[in-house]
Parts: C-alpha cells; sequence; structure tokens
C-alpha cells in the first residue's frame, strides 16, 4: 500500500521512512515487543497518518470507512467473502 502511494505521488518515500521510522522508534521506547504484530501496526499508523496528511481524505473519513468494513466482517458468514455494500456518505 505504501509503495502505491509513493509512486502516486501521495506522499515520497522519504515521508514513508520517517513515518515508520518515528513510529517503531515510539513501540520499542514504550516497551512493545519486537515482532510482527508491532510492526504491522506501525505500518498501518504510518499510511494513515500519511493519507491524512497528504490526501484529501480526512480522518474521520478514515475512521467511517473501518467502522463500516468492520461491520461487513462482523456480519459476514463464515467462510464467505467480505463485502461493503454502499460506501458511507461522502466517501468513495
Amino acid at each position: 500500500m505504501a509503495d502505491a502511494m509513493v509512486r502516486g505521488g501521495h506522499f515520497t518515500a522519504t515521508d514513508w521512512a520517517t513515518a515508520l521510522g518515528v513510529l517503531l522508534a515510539s513501540a520499542d521506547a514504550s516497551g512493545a515487543p519486537d515482532n510482527e504484530d508491532t510492526y504491522y501496526l506501525a505500518v498501518l499508523d504510518a499510511v494513515e497518518t500519511l493519507t491524512v496528511r497528504h490526501t484529501p481524505i480526512a480522518e474521520a473519513d478514515l475512521t467511517v470507512r473501518k467502522d463500516a468494513w468492520t461491520k461487513a466482517y462482523h456480519d459476514t458468514p463464515h467462510g464467505k467473502p467480505v463485502v461493503l455494500y454502499g460506501a458511507p456518505k461522502g466517501i468513495s
């Protein structure tokens, strides 16, 4: 995702490396374990932070979209594909 955002000109590779580095250093300083979960959460946070900072997508829009996907996930029977029906108003 970050690579696609960099290639799309939404933020630079330097922006990406800096944001991810800050978040990983913060996780380390707070005593988070050095594992895949910590790295994944730092990557997700960095992508979301840079998206809000460098695109017209607002943090509230991200929250609405994540909530919609979470609801769709919980409403989907086991073994069926998760489908988000209709984007929340104002979000495509």
